[in-house]
């Protein structure tokens, strides 16, 4: 919570010099053909306390991501902060340049921001992310945030059910029984026959990369673990949980 509202405080600011720069280069445009030095001073100083903020921010980002490992609200979080620090470098550059088109530049790099959030598949990166963190020790693992990740997640849930640690085995092997079974039901329907079940690749979502790796783990799974027949999930999945005998 002091984190949020951190970044939403960081974000207001930004936002204010943003302003305070926009309004001066229209009423200076309109009264002279260059800025003052005194103004430009003063503007200079904006930018530069600007971007140092949102550099603080950043830094503490990446130390809290350290410590605590990824999530999809902190990979956009930080690739906005970005995009606001790259926005107001362009700005800073403006001052200096006059032949930089800065309302062109701000368009185009929020763009490329918004692309690279939607072209990449941004829940593989933070499934194979928290697990290598947790292998290597750094982090404890979030079995719940990894299978709120979906399909993006089963791979990495896979890999958590032959982990050494038996309660982190355990966990991911309920999470993978709940999100595998969605999968199982969506992909295919379970009330199919096995004659009846589409082959994978005529589904067009099933072409989708993150589909395919799912699917590929999880029959590798289910061959390791015959029990848990994928038409079966869901009453496996209840037995298993309201079972006196088992503790998660």
């Amino acid at each position: 919570q002091f984190a949020r509202s951190g970044f939403f405080q960081m974000g207001a600011i930004s936002f204010i010099n943003f302003l305070i720069l926009a309004i001066t280069a229209m009423l200076v445009k309109r009264r002279a053909k260059k800025i003052p030095k005194s103004t430009k001073a003063l503007l200079v100083f904006l930018c530069l306390f600007t971007i140092f903020y949102i550099s603080t921010a950043i830094v503490k980002m990446m130390k809290y991501i350290s410590l605590y490992g990824l999530t999809h609200l902190r990979v956009l979080t930080s690739v906005f902060m970005v995009m606001l620090a790259i926005i107001f470098v362009v700005l800073l550059l403006r001052l200096f340049i006059s032949k930089i088109k800065y309302a062109k530049a701000v368009v185009i790099v929020c763009t490329l921001a918004l692309l690279s959030v939607s072209a990449v598949d941004t829940k593989t990166v933070i499934a194979e992310y928290n697990y290598n963190q947790y292998k290597n020790g750094n982090i404890r693992i979030d079995i719940e945030q990894i299978g709120s990740l979906g399909v993006s997640g089963i791979p990495t849930l896979v890999k958590l059910t032959e982990d050494e640690n038996k309660q982190v085995a355990d966990e991911a092997t309920m999470a993978l029984v709940d999100v595998g079974y969605d999968v199982y039901e969506n992909a295919f329907g379970l009330d199919r026959t096995e004659e009846e079940l589409v082959p994978v690749k005529t589904k067009f979502y099933e072409k989708n990369l993150s589909w395919i790796k799912a699917k590929e783990a999880l029959d590798d799974f289910l061959k390791k673990n015959p029990e848990l027949n994928a038409l079966d999930f869901n009453d496996y999945y209840y037995r298993t949980y309201s079972s006196e005998e088992t503790e998660w």
